[in-house]
């Protein structure tokens, strides 16, 4: 009676890892370009703006899923007064495997925080479930 139970319980872990490694990341750079500082924005006041670049690392390829990423990146807080960081609406480039557009999909779900002391966080949730492929 109990060699089934193991003999389920080995295929049960054998499809966990098998499907766990289906889907495993990429590697992948991440840059941060286009620095702007604009001294007085007529919307924001005095703002530092700056672009985060992905790209697929060189011998590295299969799909990058960017659900749950975050992005943590640390600044001289002495260089700032009242720190806070602020996503603008539409400004993301994605595209999906096929080429499209996917910063739609995306577009509700990029969380910008501040952390003090010196901590900018941004943190991407996944597209909702019929927008996932």
């Amino acid at each position: 009676m109990k060699t089934p139970k193991l003999i389920k319980l080995v295929l049960i872990l054998a499809v966990v890892l098998f499907n766990t490694n289906l889907f495993s990341q990429v590697l992948f750079k991440a840059e941060v370009k286009n620095q702007t500082l604009v001294p007085a924005d007529p919307t924001y006041g005095n703002c530092v703006y700056f672009d985060i670049y992905l790209a697929e690392s060189t011998g590295s390829s299969g799909p990058f899923y960017l659900a749950n990423a975050d992005f943590k990146f640390f600044f001289n807080v002495a260089n700032f007064t009242t720190p806070v960081i602020e996503y603008i609406a539409g400004s993301s480039q994605l595209y999906n495997k096929t080429g499209g557009s996917a910063s739609t999909w995306y577009e509700t779900g990029i969380s910008p925080a501040f952390v003090p002391p010196n901590e900018l966080s941004i943190s991407i949730n996944p597209p909702s479930f019929n927008l996932q492929a």
